[in-house]
């Protein structure tokens, strides 16, 4: 049997909707402090702090006298626009972010992107990747070991890309490529684990290399 950590409750739902109304309405309303020359953006950055950007996501504790834990520069909610200038960013960079959101919210996050980023600057996305699991269905021998155990059965694997961990979408390169360049990124790149036309911007996590899509574009 299907062995699965994540359910969504009405309780969750209701305590992050509250979370939301308040970062919306009194904590994020100002621009996050610029970082050195250069100005990069970690959205949806989780509890993976990286120095030298400006790590956004929807994190703080409703129980405010209890000690903060989770660290982060910009408290946004994804689904709505970002409150920031125009062509602020030098760069920014997103790892297993927008499958938490709907496809239409996944649009308008990608549509605030362009928005915010200089011109000429790149945007690096990262996600899981619909056709690596379609490789463990066909049993591919592309298809790593460890990757393997993982999941007992191919249904087992596609539940965990599209229900665990709170997903929303399922992305593919020609679907994340269309969707970029539907909101006016041009260039867009299927780039490799580690590689990239910016460096800056390349904080991949290696234990995610093998199921995730790794995608760069530019404004």
């Amino acid at each position: 049997m299907i062995q699965t950590r994540y359910k969504n409750t009405l309780k969750g739902y209701i305590i992050f909707e509250i979370k939301s109304f308040i970062a919306r309405n009194f904590l994020c309303r100002k621009l996050p402090k610029k970082k050195g020359d250069k100005i990069y953006l970690h959205l949806g950055c989780g509890t993976n702090y990286k120095d030298g950007f400006i790590n956004a996501d929807l994190i703080f504790s409703l129980k405010f006298w209890k000690r903060k834990t989770d660290k982060v520069d910009w408290i946004v909610d994804l689904r709505y626009p970002l409150p920031c200038d125009d062509e602020y960013f030098d760069g920014i960079f997103t790892e297993h972010t927008i499958e938490h959101l709907y496809p239409e919210d996944a649009i308008n996050l990608l549509r605030e992107c362009y928005r915010i980023l200089k011109k000429n600057g790149i945007i690096r996305i990262t996600v899981p990747d619909l056709d690596r699991y379609i490789d463990f269905c066909k049993n591919s021998l592309a298809v790593p070991e460890d990757f393997r155990k993982k999941y007992k059965y191919c249904a087992e694997a596609i539940h965990h890309l599209a229900q665990d961990n709170y997903h929303l979408s399922v992305w593919n390169f020609e679907l994340l490529k269309d969707s970029l360049e539907y909101v006016g990124f041009r260039k867009v790149l299927k780039c490799n684990f580690g590689e990239g036309l910016n460096k800056d911007l390349i904080l991949d996590i290696e234990e995610r290399k093998f199921e995730t899509l790794y995608v760069e574009a530019i404004k």
